[in-house]
């Protein structure tokens, strides 16, 4: 059904590896892929929920751990998604990738512009790339509609 996402399954570490970086190849970068990880587990951290993950999701998840980018404790936020719906998830995420990462950018340039100036008012420029993100978010669900 997805065969452009069928190697999402693979649980051997090189064969998952050949698969995140075929992703890169097609245009998810790398730094891109574990920064949407990382934006789940702030979000189920702070939820006090779990991301249903697929196989790439958890293998990323093991590397940041192993890099001491996140600790041992963040794998008390993912667990495994039944392998049968990956394909399709794959699919979603890799087809929503420009989405997130306008969002992570749009929160990013909110959170700094906070730092140095308060929460409020937003700066215009900051309005702007939400409303950017809101429309492009309104079109592809137009589009998937369709």
């Amino acid at each position: 059904m997805f065969p452009e996402h069928a190697d999402c399954l693979y649980r051997d570490a090189g064969q998952m590896e050949r698969y995140i970086l075929e992703l890169e190849a097609r245009g998810w970068p790398l730094d891109d892929q574990f920064d949407d990880v990382i934006q789940s587990w702030r979000i189920h951290r702070l939820g006090g929920s779990q991301q249903v993950a697929t196989d790439r999701e958890l293998t990323i998840l093991e590397a940041l751990i192993d890099a001491e980018v996140l600790d041992e404790s963040a794998r008390d936020y993912f667990r495994r998604m039944d392998p049968a719906e990956q394909p399709e998830r794959e699919a979603w995420l890799y087809g929503r990738r420009e989405w997130r990462k306008a969002d992570r950018e749009a929160h990013r340039a909110w959170d700094e512009w906070a730092k140095v100036h308060g929460r409020y008012p937003m700066p215009e420029h900051v309005q702007r790339m939400f409303r950017e993100l809101e429309s492009a978010h309104s079109s592809h669900s137009h589009e998937r509609r369709r």
